[in-house]
């Protein structure tokens, strides 16, 4: 069968759009956008969002990818910083934060299903203006679905196409596979899969729905998908909640990244990934090298903790002071504040520092211990808050632990109600009097979009 004529999207709504169908819509889409211009796009796992995100890569039209349920005063810096000649906002009443943008901008010049393209009222001043943007950047994305600061990943074409290539390389993705949308599409993640399955020919089934409703199943079943992608949290839902039955036969391929995942629920997975006749990958990237750096096929004969080796050509070595640092193609242009910054050409130089502290052992697997900020100084002695948050979830695995520090003393914010046991064995176990641990009882972990903490949240309770 021709590419046009398969299904590039099957949709939880119906829809079932060729390639040669998802073209028309694309080339709908950007009709009457010049080249060069600056899109904010306020993303859901939709049809919408994904025709403009494909029709803006493939025409020169750069997009600024952001949640749609992004609050007012974020959406107002962003507009204020990077002047976007454009907005791509939906019309749905649920998204109360849209309605800023839709004050904001002016001129519907055109509108697909539940969403509007409008001129935005913020037109680039004229300092803007006289930079244009550089003429290799393809994408803005905050770091880690962040939404607390205006700063963007500034990523190019090249660092697109390689990350795609190598990923497809590493999974060994066909036209064969059918992904569903587990992850944000605004998640740089969740953009590798919609990437690497369209390059490939495959299809992308696309739902806002989410792993805990019985619909997500239903829909992953009747169109018979073959990956699925999760981070670190998706897949303790999965045990938690026993959904591993409700996988379909079809399924072939579970990807995981997105943080560390507990050494015993990696046992877990590999041990029903193997039975059931399923390849598990565990992988480690950042927004800042495109998406994915290391991957590994995940058995129980594999080192457990490590996130495999190297994808494609990339290098990646320890400094050192122990943090991560990658060398090549994938690793973004540099960072964004304001649209002036977008000007900008390659400040990494194909070499990114990732802030996470690690090593590689003799067979040339990485494992990532922590960030090199996450670290606490008591008395005059360092402690590393990533490693106790691995101590305690050891010792008490049915929990889940935020550490930060407040002067001499380390605050935990858990679920946990044994807070005396917990600042017992910490005590035990690193030799600080018990009173250095403060454990704070919460009912629920607040977490980001793409299912990782929110540790944000947690510092302004301090």
């Amino acid at each position: 069968m021709n590419k046009k004529d398969k299904y590039a999207v099957i949709t939880d709504k119906g829809l079932k759009i060729t390639y040669d169908e998802l073209e028309k819509l694309e080339a709908a889409f950007v009709h009457g956008i010049r080249k060069g211009s600056l899109i904010l796009i306020l993303c859901g796992n939709n049809i919408e969002t994904l025709t403009a995100y494909t029709g803006c890569l493939k025409n020169g039209i750069v997009p600024i990818m952001v949640s749609a349920d992004t609050n007012g005063e974020r959406l107002a810096e962003l507009m204020e910083n990077y002047r976007p000649e454009y907005l791509w906002v939906p019309q749905k009443p649920e998204y109360k934060t849209a309605d800023y943008l839709r004050q904001a901008g002016r001129n519907r010049v055109y509108r697909y299903g539940s969403y509007s393209l409008l001129k935005s009222w913020f037109h680039p001043s004229e300092e803007f203006t006289e930079k244009s943007l550089y003429k290799d950047l393809a994408l803005l994305l905050s770091t880690s679905g962040s939404t607390g600061s205006s700063k963007l990943v500034r990523l190019s074409k090249d660092n697109i196409r390689t990350n795609t290539l190598d990923i497809i390389e590493s999974l060994k993705i066909s036209e064969n596979d059918r992904a569903v949308t587990t992850l944000p599409l605004h998640y740089t993640y969740g953009l590798s899969v919609v990437n690497t399955h369209l390059y490939s020919g495959g299809v992308i089934l696309l739902t806002e729905e989410k792993i805990i409703s019985n619909d997500f199943w239903e829909f992953f079943n009747e169109h018979k998908g073959t990956s699925f992608a999760g981070v670190p949290y998706t897949y303790e839902m999965l045990e938690k909640l026993k959904l591993y039955k409700k996988m379909p036969d079809s399924l072939k391929t579970m990807t995981q990244a997105g943080g560390r995942l507990d050494v015993e629920l990696q046992k877990k997975i590999c041990a029903c990934a193997e039975q059931k006749g399923i390849d598990f990958y565990v992988m480690y990237g950042q927004t800042e090298a495109t998406a994915r750096i290391a991957c590994m096929k995940s058995t129980l004969e594999q080192p457990m903790g490590s996130v495999g080796r190297p994808i494609g050509t990339e290098e990646v070595y320890i400094s050192e002071e122990g943090e991560v640092l990658v060398k090549g193609k994938n690793v973004s242009l540099g960072y964004a504040v304001n649209r002036l910054d977008l000007s900008k050409g390659d400040e990494n130089r194909s070499l990114l520092h990732t802030g996470d502290k690690g090593y590689i052992d003799g067979k040339g697997y990485l494992y990532i211990c922590g960030r090199m900020d996450r670290t606490a100084k008591i008395y005059g002695n360092r402690i590393s808050l990533d490693e106790l948050e691995i101590i305690l979830a050891r010792e008490f695995p049915a929990y889940t632990f935020i550490s930060l520090s407040d002067g001499d003393k380390i605050i935990i914010f858990s679920d946990v109600r044994e807070k005396d046991e917990i600042s017992e064995y910490l005590s035990g176990q690193t030799g600080f009097s018990r009173i250095v641990f403060q454990v704070v009882s919460v009912c629920d972990i607040a977490r980001k979009e793409n299912g990782k903490i929110d540790y944000k949240y947690y510092k302004e309770l301090l």
